[in-house]
């Protein structure tokens, strides 16, 4: 394994066959595709080494390097409806490895959060750092989301799913 100095990458995971809202990451949002937002934040931060989006997509792939983010491949796998996106971030990780691309910390970003900006994305990575933790989600007090995501934290403020068996259902 490479040594690694304090490399960070941001990886933007957005495939194209969404089914609830097709094409949602080139959907037009207040004059630009919705993936064009977290590109341009993930590179505002000025924390990245890369800003990186995984698809399967080439029209996805062609927007996000007209917005400035690096699209070194196509996704082959870990794209369909059922595949949690941890994996694909995992799967891109690995391809990033196989052409010697080698990062100690990864931030995954999804591509549809536009009202997320880059001050949000640099007191997330303040507070992880701060932290020393290994990994660190970002959570929001439930709401709307789908009830089988739902998470409570334990006794060491880790999230611990609410409904366990549920947890890989879309």
């Amino acid at each position: 394994m490479k040594k690694l100095i304090n490399k960070i990458v941001a990886i933007i995971p957005a495939r194209g066959g969404s089914k609830r809202i097709p094409r949602k990451n080139l959907i037009d949002f207040c004059g630009k595709p919705m993936i064009a937002w977290t590109i341009e934040y993930a590179l505002k931060c000025d924390i990245f080494d890369e800003v990186v989006v995984s698809t399967d997509d080439e029209e996805i792939a062609k927007t996000a390097i007209e917005y400035g983010a690096i699209v070194p491949f196509l996704r082959q796998n870990s794209y369909d409806d059922f595949t949690p996106v941890s994996e694909a971030t995992l799967h891109t990780i690995n391809q990033l490895e196989s052409i010697g691309k080698y990062y100690d910390i990864v931030i995954q970003l999804f591509p549809v959060c536009p009202l997320r900006n880059h001050d949000d994305i640099i007191d997330a990575y303040n507070f992880f750092s701060k932290n020393k933790s290994d990994f660190q989600i970002s959570c929001f007090k439930y709401v709307w989301m789908n009830p089988w995501w739902a998470v409570k934290l334990d006794s060491n403020a880790k999230p611990e799913s609410i409904f366990k068996n549920f947890k890989q259902t879309r």
